[in-house]
């Protein structure tokens, strides 16, 4: 049955439809328009041919009032729910590969520029700059090659080839008042107690201000973080006052386990502090923890 003219009479009017239609073979068709009714197929295939930027599907929304969801796809496969591949990419990955929990593959690939392991339900917060290659994570207009506003937390090695710049803090542990935990030996009566700590990785940053009444010989005070054996440690500054008159050289700090050791000076008939009267130590020094 072919018609006189090309593109001229209809099958079937609005109103006026015929029920079902089967076709064993190709169906060439202009345009296809579905109403509200469904495309039910097992498998459906889209081969665009070589023809400069075709594109082989476009989904266009036009209903800005409703909220409607241009494309919804769902899989009962225990699989891939969506699958893009390229043949640009070795080994079988994807251009993109979201499985039915909607998370994303072990490989994602943008433009075959940028890769990342699993990650949860986030394609919102990463931001790839096409014009620098910028990566921003919770970024949306990176200036650095990667770009993060918020907590950056590595379980492994973190290599940086060029400037860091951090806007915030770094550390494994902030600054925290450790002044009515730590066990504090050689003072009856304060007026002034403060040790705080802050821990970077293996490195304990401690300053304290200890100043009141002397009861006793020693004067030592512990932290939560053991020293490393044979570790690093530097003092930055250690003044001290024993039995109300400054001494004559700063205190010296050194560290047994988590204990801290103040002698009263470098000399060593001046070691032993008065067990009375007014007594001050403050300073910061650093060291290496054993974890």
């Amino acid at each position: 049955m072919i018609p006189a003219t090309d593109n001229d009479i209809d099958l079937g009017a609005s109103g006026a439809e015929f029920k079902d239609l089967y076709i064993d073979g190709t169906a060439n068709l202009d345009t296809v328009a579905i109403g509200a009714g469904t495309l039910d197929v097992s498998r459906i295939g889209i081969t665009v041919p070589d023809e400069g930027n075709a594109v082989g599907l476009t989904v266009t929304q036009s209903d800005t009032t409703n909220n409607p969801v241009a494309v919804s796809i769902a899989s009962t496969s225990t699989d891939h729910a969506v699958q893009i591949t390229s043949g640009d990419l070795s080994g079988g990955k994807y251009s993109l590969h979201v499985d039915k929990t909607g998370y994303f593959g072990t490989s994602v690939y943008f433009g075959g520029k940028f890769a990342w392991g699993t990650l949860s339900n986030k394609a919102s917060i990463v931001k790839i700059n096409t014009g620098t290659e910028y990566l921003g994570i919770w970024n949306t207009d990176p200036t650095y090659s990667l770009d993060v506003t918020g907590t950056f937390q590595s379980s492994g090695n973190a290599k940086v080839g060029g400037d860091l710049n951090v806007v915030g803090d770094i550390y494994t542990t902030a600054w925290t008042d450790y002044s009515d935990t730590s066990t504090i030996v050689g003072w009856a009566s304060y007026t002034t107690k403060e040790i705080y700590y802050k821990k970077v990785g293996n490195l304990v940053f401690v300053s304290y201000k200890l100043v009141g009444t002397s009861n006793a010989v020693s004067t030592t005070f512990t932290l939560p973080f053991t020293a490393a054996s044979g570790g690093v440690f530097g003092a930055l500054t250690n003044m001290s006052i024993d039995s109300g008159t400054i001494t004559t050289s700063p205190s010296r700090a050194s560290m047994t386990g988590t204990t801290v050791i103040f002698t009263k000076g470098y000399v060593s008939a001046d070691n032993t502090w008065t067990n009375s009267g007014g007594k001050t130590i403050y300073g910061e020094f650093w060291y290496e923890a054993t974890t």
